[in-house]
């Protein structure tokens, strides 16, 4: 049977590697920031809560985490490469629109945009990266999946399901898990 765990899933975000990926963008960071160009940052390592002041590209993000792994690096880095790239790039107008012009007239595609700029703030984050992936993993863990396999295969499809899996030329759980 098909083994996987959540952390294969997000191995570039549990490995601490790869590009920089920002669950809260720079752009709307920036927007928090004093005079200097820095904003405050709170954590708590242990007990105590710490502050530091960094600048925004320094802030809000995890390497790697919504890297797909086990695929083609253009496979691999989609999601933030293009999905969040356009998604935040349109809500960078409206917010300059909305800062500098006053603006409230929006088009449908200035509101299209900010809106799915907002439901991303909620998907985005490590917790739910996490949660997703470990759901994946639930599936391909499941039990059933080499007896709704065979009921669905076809006479040039490999005999079993984990046979299927092994053969794609893509990383299905990779990228189910970032597809989800």
């Amino acid at each position: 049977m098909l083994q996987l765990k959540a952390a294969e899933l997000v191995i570039g975000a549990a490995a601490g590697k790869g590009e920089k990926h920002h669950y809260i963008p720079v752009f709307y960071s920036r927007e928090w920031a004093g005079p200097d160009g820095r904003l405050c940052e709170y954590s708590r390592p242990y007990r105590e809560v710490k502050s530091q002041l960094k600048h925004p590209d320094a802030t809000g993000y995890v390497r790697g985490l919504y890297t797909v792994p086990k695929n083609d690096p253009i496979v691999s880095e989609y999601i933030e490469r293009h999905f969040f790239r356009i998604t935040d790039n349109g809500a960078a107008v409206v917010a300059r629109q909305l800062r500098t012009e006053g603006r409230n007239d929006f088009l449908s595609l200035d509101r299209s945009s900010w809106s799915r700029f907002i439901i991303s703030l909620m998907l985005r984050n490590p917790e739910y990266v996490a949660l997703m992936a470990a759901e994946v993993a639930g599936f391909y863990a499941r039990t059933d999946n080499e007896e709704k396999y065979q009921e669905l295969r076809g006479p040039d499809d490999p005999a079993t399901f984990e046979e299927y899996v092994a053969k794609r030329a893509f990383h299905p759980v990779g990228r189910m898990s970032a597809y989800r």
